[in-house]
Order: structure tokens, then sequence, then C-alpha cells
């Protein structure tokens, strides 16, 4: 994008900013039922070095157009970090993907480096959102999202989140109402590896991201799938709000296959199809599964239904995502069990979550 300076450059970026997400999107998902946003932000929100290809500091006016608006409509907001300098798991969503995308958090040549470059940047955050205009709409703060634990190793990532406590706590103070909650993701190995944690902690809050596609290939109908959220997370969450405290999902989605355009990366195939991975010796076909202009009312039933049973089975939860735009060249959703706006508007996503 930054070559691309035909059309703009990284500046293309603040258009995407400026237009994508608006106020009325939060009048809708307050209208929605909804009482929480988790509101992923960048670390070049505030700075980045000069060999860095991001853009600095530009998207920072937008989340406080983020927390405005949140406060006109009584909406919560989970803030988020999701990227970490030299990437926590070598993701795509990290800032970092494809050829280049090892691992240089509290791991590989700069890892302590970036780690003490993400404190400070935590740091500098929660200063912000503990003061007393932000404290009553950002009550949580993601201080880092999806750490690979297997490669950081669990025992360098529990000793990060320990020096992340103890320096929020120094700023906010100890007990209710003093700083946000604390959110740790569970870094793929289950919330209950985590029901140790830190004993003593003030306010810690688990997050998992429950995804039913990123590993195996599920063939069965859709109806046959709608009790699997009930079957797969319902007991571990339950059972993690007894032995740790508060747990939520910070994202799930009703994907029960890979289709959809780029899942796995711009220009990746899928699992569903056998163009990505290794999969298990099926080409599917995704058009019955993009093509939601013509999935039949039954479809869109089950659909709701398997909604219902994600919001009973997690209890305290936030969709990954809110929107998704159009394809820039069919002009149309081409990932429709990633959007809840859609799934509102088409019918299978319930009005009401509470029915749940």
């Amino acid at each position: 994008m930054a070559a691309d300076t035909a059309n703009g450059g990284l500046d293309q970026l603040e258009k995407h900013y400026d237009t994508f997400i608006t106020e009325q999107d939060f009048a809708e998902i307050a209208g929605a039922g909804l009482s929480w946003i988790r509101l992923p932000i960048p670390y070049w929100a505030i700075e980045k070095y000069p060999d860095e290809p991001f853009l600095e500091k530009v998207s920072w006016k937008y989340v406080l157009k983020a927390f405005k608006w949140a406060r006109k409509y009584g909406l919560r907001i989970n803030l988020d970090l999701h990227t970490i300098p030299g990437s926590q798991n070598g993701y795509n969503h990290s800032g970092k993907g494809g050829a280049g995308g090892q691992v240089n958090f509290l791991y590989g040549p700069m890892g302590l480096a970036n780690a003490q470059r993400a404190l400070d940047y935590i740091r500098i955050i929660t200063e912000f959102i503990s003061q007393p205009e932000y404290a009553p709409v950002v009550p949580m703060f993601g201080i880092i999202n999806e750490v690979l634990a297997a490669t950081v190793g669990v025992e360098q990532t529990t000793s990060f989140y320990l020096q992340v406590h103890d320096m929020m706590r120094e700023i906010t103070g100890r007990g209710q109402g003093k700083g946000p909650f604390i959110s740790i993701h569970d870094s793929f190995r289950g919330l209950a590896a985590w029901k140790d944690l830190l004993p003593g902690h003030d306010r810690i809050a688990l997050d998992v991201h429950p995804y039913l596609i990123f590993v195996n290939v599920d063939r069965s109908s859709l109806a046959e799938q709608i009790q699997k959220p009930c079957r797969s997370w319902a007991a571990d969450m339950n059972n993690s709000w007894t032995d740790f405290g508060v747990s939520m999902a910070g994202e799930f989605s009703l994907a029960i296959n890979d289709c959809g355009q780029w899942i796995n990366g711009v220009g990746a195939g899928t699992r569903w199809e056998g163009t990505f991975g290794t999969g298990d010796g099926t080409r599917g076909d995704c058009t019955e599964w993009n093509e939601w202009q013509s999935w039949t009312q039954q479809r869109k039933d089950d659909f709701r239904a398997f909604a219902l049973r994600n919001f009973d089975a997690l209890g305290h939860w936030f969709f990954w995502t809110w929107k998704i735009g159009e394809s820039s060249v069919t002009g149309k959703v081409e990932t429709p069990m990633w959007s809840y706006k859609l799934g509102l508007e088409q019918g299978w996503i319930p009005a009401d979550p509470s029915e749940a």
C-alpha cells in the first residue's frame, strides 16, 4: 500500500478509518442489544520506529471518536492491543505475516527489547484510559492479543503478565473502580491452563478465541453442528468462572468452515476447497457458503440456532466482527459467516441476543 502512491499510499488507511466504522455503527450496535465493543488498536497508534512500514499515530484520533460514541450510546469498550513490536505470534494481524512472519517478542534476537517497547505502550495506554473522563467507558484493557506461548514459552509469557499487572496497578491502584480489568488471552492453551495464574491478582480476566475452523475440516451439515458450541465450550467456560473468575470469548464467529474471501490471508486458499494447508483430501466448493443471497430460510434458521448456542455456551462474548466490507470486485460481502451486521439484516442472527 505504501508503494501505491497513485492512490495515496498509506493515506488510504485513513480514508478507511474515516468511513468504514462511523457513529451510525455504534448506534446500530446499541440498537442490536449489544453492550460492549472490543476495539483492536495497533501499537503504532502511539509511535513506530523509522524502519517500520506503518501509519504512525493516525488511528489514535479514531480511537478517541470511538470512546466518544461509546459514551453517547451507553456502550463499554474492551480496548485490545492487537499488535506488539516484533510480533507476538507471527500472524498477519500482529503486523507481520507471510514470509516474514516470525515471532520476535520475548523470543528471537530483539525479543526482550520488543517486550520492553510493549511495556512502554501498555503503560501509556493505561495512563490514558485511567483518566476520570475515560475510565467509565473503557473498563477493560486487553494487553496483548494471542501470544503464541508454544514459541515464546509459558514461563516467559507468565513473567511478562506479572510485570504488566504490577506496572498497571502501580498506576491505577488496586480494587474496584481503580483502572480497567486486565484481559489476558489464553495463548491457545485453553482456559484451564491458566486457572492458577498470578494468585492474589487484582482484576484479571481470561480471554479465549473459540473458532471451529482453523485446524480440522468438519464436512457434516450445519444442522448437525448446531450443538457443537455447547459440547465444545460450555463446560470449559463454566469451569473457568469457578476456578479462575471472569472469563469470556474475545472472538468467535459463525464460521463452520474456512470459506470466505481471504479468511486464511490475502491470496491464500481454503481447507474446505483443498487449496490451503494439508486439508482432508477432499476438494469442496465454497460457493454455497459464500453466496448468502441464495441461502434458504432453513439455512438461515439453522445459523440462527447455531448463533444462539454460541451465545449460550460462551456466556460473555465478543463477535468477530461487527461488519465486513463489500468486495471491491463483486460489490457484496464475501465472508457472510463473519458479519454480525449482515446476519442481523438477513435474519440469521437474532435481533435480541438475550434470547439465548
